[in-house]
């Protein structure tokens, strides 16, 4: 969770997607523009070594490609890959506490037989899906677009 605050610090900071980052080869990107190379590099590891923990065996490599794709894409503009990690942030918190309440229910009851929770599967980090449960993006700014500070504090992260 620090490593996407501190991505999303930075794409508030600092010019490092868009079309012409975006289209650039990683090779001249390390040299040219290093920091936008390690910060999808940070996304990537995030996305990999921490969904693989909240869903197991279901996330496949090819799987966390897609979710990496969909989570940041550094051929847009930071704001709206600033809003991709909010949202990516917010559902691994989600994701964390069902599992987290499955646990602590099985280790009283010796099942999940009668827990009333769900446990998150891949599809439910799908920004395309429209679910009730993620209706992550509601506050608005003035022009329209969502406030990500006010939607991260709601959640109690920053």
């Amino acid at each position: 969770m620090d490593q996407l605050k501190e991505v999303s610090g930075r794409l508030k900071r600092q010019n490092l997607t868009g079309p012409v980052i975006g289209i650039t080869p990683d090779f001249v990107n390390a040299w040219a523009n290093p920091d936008a190379v390690a910060v999808r590099e940070n996304v990537e590891e995030v996305v990999q070594r921490n969904l693989r923990m909240l869903l197991g065996a279901q996330f496949t490599q090819k799987e966390g490609d897609r979710l990496i794709a969909r989570s940041y894409n550094p051929k847009l503009p930071e704001a709206e890959n600033r809003k991709r990690i909010a949202r990516l942030r917010i559902q691994m918190i989600e994701a964390a506490k069902a599992k987290e309440n499955a646990i602590r229910y099985f280790e009283k009851n010796g099942t999940l037989t009668g827990w009333k929770g769900r446990l998150w599967n891949i599809s439910d980090f799908d920004p395309d899906k429209p679910s009730t449960q993620h209706e992550l993006m509601k506050p608005k700014t003035a022009t329209g677009g969502a406030d990500i500070d006010a939607i991260l504090k709601q959640y109690g992260v920053q």
